[in-house]
This record gives structure tokens, sequence and C-alpha cells, in this order.
């Protein structure tokens, strides 16, 4: 057994930019204001996203790092400070290697260009009029040879012009001018047809001798290229390429692209070929396959680059068969159901992304709870929030917060809810553990990990301990949760409870229900049975528990039957006895029966030889004003958690009055309010400085380099500053991270005025809504009695 002692001495590192007020929630009180309509609560500390650069040198002088002990958080600052500058380096980098590449192959291509033949040149001049024109069918299936075609639609005027053309080129060695501003050259450099260019396109064949079969083929592939835009695609995705350097993916999703690209060109150009084309069509691919590939930055359509993907294609070519009109639409719909799809499912998954990850704390037997969030410091998409709230000790837990469970119970604690889940890592910075809102220790096996999961053991002595519980998501943050265990004790659904609440023991169907309701007081057993005295008095009501299963574990073996007044089965009956009787008014006597075996679907009453009787008279000595326990569902719940322990009158053990403070202490607290108005007013930072209690981010080197915003272009106004000694702020107020009790803590409720000045005409805006924010509490605290006071928090 290792002694662990849980203690909450995490410190915070804030943002870059952060708003010191007003956004800091400190009571459930409404907000009270005039001419305010739509002002908002909040619990944090409310940060604006920061594209400010974290300053390691800085943030080394004010201390941030002293507890850096592995030097993460350090070289973690350091990386980011310069991963912008990295990035961008690599990004011209790439762009600029790529565009040299480019000039320098078109220059070389420029010198060693060739005019086409008059036959290459009429053939392209029919193929491409013919694609102009959206003839489908490209090739004469009577057999006209290309001049034929030429000369019936007026192709001498064309070819005349061709050679003119061709002759004025070959002067300047560029090639052939035809329709479209394309040009048609031929290299003897190039191994493989290709398309370059996007204002002046170029189509450039090898030098070699190609038949009229090949040669079609090679421009009807190459010109559909041209016609899909594929030169601006693959330009398109050079800068994507450029821009995400780092990603090893986009290289993938690059090489996918440009097959693509080929496939698409192919489909296109043999959806009209009989078997006998689409195997000339093929065969044509298999003689211009690349013997290389060429330098970085060549952006060009080729007809083929690569051998390894040629039988894919081939395949492709050889099985391509007419799609039907029901399967394109078949097709378009599926393709609309999943981009919709995809669209609201990753707008559901990213909205939880700006905020810190839910954890679920479980145990055997138990159903999973949830904790509640507190401060954090949170990263997403590049930009940093931090959120302080109350420390979680005073948070207000609800059922869905609270977990029951055994002493030294295992708790599970963990970022999966359930298998679907996505489960995240974390590692614990601090783990803290109050009692009656003091900070204990116990002895407890030390937490460990498995599976991701994190294991911790429930205390050993029975009550309600809060857990507080700061984790480190590596890259996201770190974030402080709060949940509630109770440890040998029962939860209440009083709400649920409540809705059959009975003036008589006679109502067997309300009766029956609230039973039903009540927890049993130790998870070995079940209830099974109720039997109700109703015809004389006093009134009374047994509830019979049973052995939960035959198994052959038997917890109450040796010390059976029940007889310990003291034990937690019997505070847990106790409680649940005093739930009953406050919701039947004429109940007198409860009675609870225990067998130490299953009864088999019949009640047998010699069989439960272990009972407990408890009577109202008993309750009702306890707390003389029994009624307001039944009529108030709050006093209830704090009786049975033991917050309060007595109700004599209608006092209660912790409503006494709070410690006053002499008129010195007061006035001397007054006056830092009144300093902190007027340095507000007057724009002084250091003055504003001095009034506020010292944390890491509040200080005037980060007020200087904008980290930290004090005020903003309002003009703030104090008219009021009221004071009352018991103060329900100050009773339920404590600050995060500190141990301040009621002797050091002072509330003053102050109004004040909230102006802008007009810019050219126009009102500047800001934070703040213009108008009056009556009751607005100010927060001060003290260190100890003869400390000075200084403001910790100011909200609503």
């Amino acid at each position: 057994m290792n002694k662990i002692f849980y203690g909450d001495q995490s410190s915070w590192t804030m943002s870059n930019q952060t708003i010191v007020q007003p956004m800091n929630s400190t009571s459930n009180s409404k907000n009270n204001t005039d001419n305010l309509s739509d002002f908002s609560d909040s619990h944090a500390l409310f940060t604006l996203p920061s594209y400010i650069l974290p300053n390691t040198q800085e943030r080394t002088a004010n201390g941030v790092y002293n507890n850096d002990v592995d030097h993460s958080k350090y070289f973690k600052d350091l990386f980011f400070r310069y991963a912008l500058y990295i990035w961008l380096i690599g990004t011209i980098l790439a762009i600029i290697t790529n565009l040299i590449g480019y000039v320098r192959f078109l220059r070389h291509l420029k010198q060693t260009n060739k005019p086409i033949t008059d036959e290459q040149n009429i053939i392209f001049n029919v193929l491409l009029r013919e694609k102009n024109s959206n003839r489908i069918n490209i090739r004469n299936n009577t057999g006209n040879s290309y001049r034929n075609r030429t000369e019936n639609s007026g192709g001498n005027s064309s070819r005349n012009s061709s050679r003119n053309n061709a002759g004025n080129n070959d002067k300047n060695n560029t090639g052939i001018n035809i329709g479209n501003n394309v040009r048609l050259v031929c290299n003897r450099f190039v191994t493989t047809p290709m398309l370059v260019g996007i204002l002046k396109p170029c189509i450039i064949i090898p030098d070699i001798d190609f038949d009229d079969k090949q040669l079609e083929n090679i421009l009807l592939h190459e010109i559909t290229h041209l016609r899909h835009f594929d030169i601006v695609i693959k330009w398109l995705t050079m800068i994507a390429v450029s821009i995400h350097w780092f990603n090893p993916l986009i290289y993938l999703i690059k090489k996918e692209i440009n097959h693509a690209c080929e496939l698409a060109c192919d489909e296109m150009v043999i959806k009209n070929l009989s078997l006998t084309e689409k195997q000339a069509y093929g065969d044509t691919l298999i003689s211009v396959v690349a013997e290389h590939k060429y330098p970085v930055g060549v952006l060009q359509a080729t007809m083929y680059e690569e051998k390894k993907s040629l039988k894919e294609r081939l395949i492709a070519i050889m099985n391509h068969n007419k799609k039907s009109k029901y399967m394109v639409i078949f097709s378009l719909i599926l393709l609309g159901i999943v981009t919709l799809s995809a669209l609201y499912l990753g707008a559901g998954i990213g909205t939880g992304k700006n905020t810190p990850y839910n954890i679920y704390i479980s145990a055997e037997d138990n159903e999973t709870k949830v904790a509640q969030i507190g401060t954090y410091s949170w990263s997403y998409g590049g930009t940093h929030i931090n959120a302080d709230s109350d420390h979680p000790m005073n948070f207000e837990y609800g059922p869905d917060n609270i977990i029951t469970v055994e002493p030294k119970q295992q708790l599970i604690i963990s970022t999966q809810k359930i298998k679907s889940d996505r489960k995240y890592n974390f590692s614990i910075e601090q783990i803290s553990v109050y009692k009656d809102k003091q900070m204990i220790q116990f002895e407890s096996v030390e937490p460990s990990f498995i599976n991701g999961n994190l294991y911790i053991q429930a205390p050993s002595d029975a009550g309600e301990y809060i857990y507080t519980m700061i984790l480190n998501y590596k890259d996201k943050g770190t974030v402080n949760y709060g949940f509630v265990v109770r440890a040998g004790m029962l939860t209440y659904d009083l709400d649920g409870i409540a809705k059959y609440k009975t003036p008589y023991i006679g109502d067997a169907s309300k009766v029956g229900s609230i039973v039903s309701h009540l927890p049993v007081p130790d998870s070995y057993f079940k209830q099974q049975y109720i039997s109700m005295e109703t015809s004389k008095k006093p009134y009374g009501l047994t509830i019979y528990y049973e052995a939960a299963s035959n198994s052959e574990y038997n917890k109450y073996k040796d010390v059976w039957p029940i007889t310990a007044s003291n034990s937690v089965i019997t505070t847990n009956l106790r409680a649940n006895a005093l739930v009953t009787f406050c919701m039947i008014d004429n109940l007198d006597e409860v009675a609870f029966a225990f067998r130490n075996s299953q009864s088999g679907g019949k009640l047998d009453k010699s069989k439960y030889d272990s009972s407990f009787v408890y009577t109202r008279a008993g309750f009702e000595e306890e707390y003389d004003d029994f009624s307001a326990l039944a009529e108030n569902l709050d006093l209830l719940k704090e009786i049975l958690t033991e917050k309060k322990t007595a109700l004599k009158g209608k006092e209660l053990a912790n409503d006494l009055p709070m410690p006053e403070f002499s008129d010195e202490e007061v006035a001397a607290a007054r006056t830092v309010v009144e300093e902190y108005f007027r340095a507000i007013a007057a724009k002084d930072d250091e003055a504003i400085l001095a009034t506020m209690y010292p944390r890491e981010h509040l200080t005037i080197e980060q007020v200087k380099s904008g980290n930290v915003q004090l005020y903003g272009a309002e003009t703030r106004t104090l008219l009021t500053i009221d004071y009352d000694s018991q103060d329900n702020t100050r009773r339920i107020f404590r600050p995060g991270n500190h141990q301040i009790s009621e002797e050091n803590i002072i509330v003053f409720r102050v109004s004040f005025k909230i102006q802008y000045p007009l810019k050219d005409g126009v009102k500047v805006g800001g934070p703040w809504h213009e108008g009056i924010y009556n009751d607005w509490n100010i927060i001060l605290i003290r260190d100890v009695q003869d400390s000075p006071w200084l403001i910790y928090d100011q909200g609503y």
C-alpha cells in the first residue's frame, strides 16, 4: 500500500491574449442591469483567439518553465514559435523548385521542337475539328482516308493554310499553329506524347514514325486531356502538394489524381470504339510507355509515364461498357447521399473539438457517470482557449456527476463512455480529494493505467468525497475535472421518488413505487417483496431483501444474522427509512427484513432472520421540524448527504452566521475597489495590477506585449459600493487552487456605468454592453488576516 497525498498544487499557463473581465460567473444570480438586454453569463475568464507566438525567453524570465522537469513545455513552445516559419520556408522552396524545373524543361523543349509533317497536321486538324463539333464517332468507318475527309469538309484551304503556317513556324522551329491556339510539334528527346501549357497549349509527340491509327489514338488522347483541363488540375495539385509538403499522404493523393486523369481520358476516347479498335488503342499505349520519369516540376499530361499501372488501364479499356442511364442516375444519387452524410457527420464531430473531452467514471455494477469540466487550457484548429472557473469543490453536482461505490472499490476513469467512442490518451498532473470542503489524505493503492483507462481506489471510510483531477492531453492542453464519489452511501433520485408521495400507507400502488425507487442498502441484496399493516395503528411497512444471486459467493457467511447497529448497511437502512417516512405521511413504522438466500418466488417470512425497525417518533426526536424535510427536497438531500446533521427549530448546522469584519478591514477592502475603478479610468496598467491578486499571467510584461488586456475603449464609472457581511457569494465562492476560508474573503456589490466613445461618428464596440451594471460582485481575498485585500474575481 502506498500513502498517496491528493493535493491541488498545479500551476496554469494562461493564453496569450486574455480579457480579465467581465465574464467570470461567481453565483447563480441572474443579471440585474438597466439598459442591458443581451449580456451573457460565462464561467470563464474569457479568452480571445490568439495568433501571437509564445515568447520562450519571456516565459522563462517569468518562471513559466520552473516546474517543466522534462522540458517538454519549453520545447513545445519553441516548436510552435518557429513552426510557421519552417512551414512557410518549405512551401516557398517547393513552389520555386517546381517552377524552376518547369521553366528549364520548357526551355529545353523549345530548343529541340520540330514541325510535324503535312499528313500529321491533316489528321490533327480533322480530329480537332470533329472534337470541336462534339462529334462522337471520330473514325471514318467507311474506310475513307483522312485526306478525303479533309477535302470533303473544305480541308484544301485548311491544308494550304497549314502548309503556310508550317513554313512560317519552321523558321522559328516552334511548330504549326492550328485552331484554338493549340500547337502540335514533335521532339526527338520526348519518349511519350504529352500536353504542356495552359494559355498556349502544345501537344508534343516523339519524333518517330507512327501509322495513322497510332497517331489518331495519340492525338485523341492528348486533345481529351486539353478538353478536360487536366493541365489546370495538375497545376492545382502542385500547389496543394507544395503547401502540404510535410504530409506524406499528399504525395499518394497526387499520384492517384494523375492516375484518375489518365483513366478518365481513356474512357472518353474509347467509349464508342469497337473491340478491335480498343485493342489497337491499348497497343498504342504499350508502344509509347515512357522509359523514365520526367524531372520535378514538369507539369504535363502524358499519354503514359509509368509501367506499373499499365495493366490496370489495359484491363479497364478492354472491359469498358457503356453505363446505362439508370446506373448514372443511381450513382449520382448515391454520391449525393454520401456527400450530405459526410457534411452532416463532419459538422457533428467538429462541434466538440473546441472544448475539452469529457471523462467518464464507472465501477463494477454501477452506472457510468460524467465529470464536470472546470478550468482548462485547450488548443484546437490553431486557436488556444483558456477558461478559468470556480474550484470544482464549489460546483453543483447532479445525479450524472455522482457515483456510488463500496469503500475501497476501484474507480475507472476514461474518455470513452461506450466502445464505439474514441479513446484519448492523457496523463495525471494532479488529483485532489475533499471531504466536508477539506482536502484529505488516505491510504490507497497507486493509480494505474490499463488499456488507456485510469484506475484509482475509492476511500476506505464511508462518506461523500469530491474528486478534482487535472489531466494533461499532451498537444491539446490541460483540463480540471470534478465529480463526486459516495463511498458506502446511497444515491437517491428524490425528484423521481417524490412523484409517488402519498398521505396513506394503504395506497399500495404508490407505496410500491416508492419502495422500488429506494436504493438497495448493499449490492449483495435485491428487494423482492413488501407487506403493509393498514388495519390498525401503528401503521407499518415491511420491505424484504434477499440475496441477489445464487452464486457461491456469500458476503455475510460469517456474520449472519446481521446485528451490528453501526455497519454500512444499517447506516443506509436508516437513510431509506428517513426517505420512506417523508414520502408516506401516516406511516408509523418501517421494517427491513433480510435473508441470506433467494426466495424462489415465494415469500416465507420465517426465512428472514435479520431485521431492523425504525419509527417515525425516533426521527421526530432528532428533527424537531420533521415536516420541513417532507416538504423540502433540498433539505432532505442535505441530510442524506450528511451536509446537514440536525434540524432544530429552523436553524441548520451549516447555516451559522459568517464571521464579521471590523470597520477597518471593510474600509481597507473598499479602498482597493475604489482604486481599481480609478486606475481603470486612468488606463494605468501598473495601478490596476497592484489591486489584483497576483497570478502567473497578470504581469506588466504580459500587458505590454498585448497578451493580456485589462480594459478596452470603454469608460467605466463607479456609481455605488454595497457591503453585506452575510453575502451568500462569500459563503460559496472559493478561488481555484487556493484554500481560503470565509475569514479571508470579502464581497462587495457594486454598480457602475459603461460608455463607449464615438469615432468618426460611430460608437466604438467592445466586450461590454453599454448601460448600468447593478449587483456586480467584486470578490477580494487575502492570504492571512494581516495580508492586504486584493481583487481575485468579479462578475455575476
